[in-house]
């Protein structure tokens, strides 16, 4: 597992190699600080393991570090088969992680059901979702583009429809598609009749998003038989 807890007891990265990224052309797009210089690496973050590192990124950061405030925090739950992505400062919820380049992004993980394990293969990140236990990964993208996301934990049997994409935007696509996307929401929010979450199937819950996350309403119930 990788990142930090957010009370600061440190779980270690998962890393795979041992070089320092340099600062130059080139450097990682989304590596951890200790891995090799690459084009297709789309992001910088540090591992409890790294040498000196810039303390606005990191993975694993210390909590000197961990204390800095991100530029951008987004909670993403894992649920059988899915990846939910919410940015509590504007109240949009998508089935996407959109994030602006360059900035210090910090993801706060968990799980509604089993473990899962959030992974980016193009940025070297991955960090374990598991119920009751919230981890966190910090990092800065450095190069726009889509990148996948993947389950890497084996989580049932649809367990590998469970993907995603990180969205990498300049910084102004950022704010146009964030607001969209609350300008949506608001619209469907004030269409919807209020009702007690409490008192919702898992896959009633979810059916607003079963369009964005590319899963079905009739796959929804099929996942999630009705159970309150």
């Amino acid at each position: 597992m990788g990142g930090f807890e957010p009370g600061g007891h440190h779980m270690m990265a998962h890393v795979h190699s041992t070089s320092n990224v340099a600062h130059g052309p080139g450097s990682a797009i989304a590596a951890p600080m200790i891995a090799e210089s690459s084009e297709t690496e789309p992001a910088q973050a540090a591992t409890k393991a790294a040498a000196p590192i810039s303390p606005s990124i990191g993975i694993g950061a210390t909590p000197q570090e961990g204390s800095k405030p991100a530029d951008l925090v987004v909670n993403v739950t894992g649920i059988q088969f899915a990846w939910l992505f919410n940015y509590p400062d504007s109240g949009v919820t998508a089935g996407e992680l959109h994030i602006p380049v360059g900035k210090d992004v910090q993801i706060n993980l968990s799980a509604t059901d089993v473990i899962h394990s959030f992974w980016v293969p193009q940025f070297r990140l991955k960090q374990d979702a598991i119920p009751g236990q919230p981890t966190e990964l910090r990092f800065v993208a450095t190069k726009t583009g889509e990148y996948p996301i993947v389950c890497a934990e084996l989580c049932g049997g649809y367990h590998g429809g469970m993907r995603s994409t990180v969205v990498v935007h300049t910084q102004e696509d950022y704010d146009s598609w964030l607001q969209e996307n609350r300008v949506a929401q608001a619209k469907q929010l004030n269409q919807s009749v209020a009702v007690n979450p409490a008192d919702l199937s898992t896959s009633e819950f979810l059916a607003p998003y079963a369009k964005e996350i590319g899963i079905g309403s009739e796959t929804l119930s099929q996942l999630h038989p009705a159970h309150h």
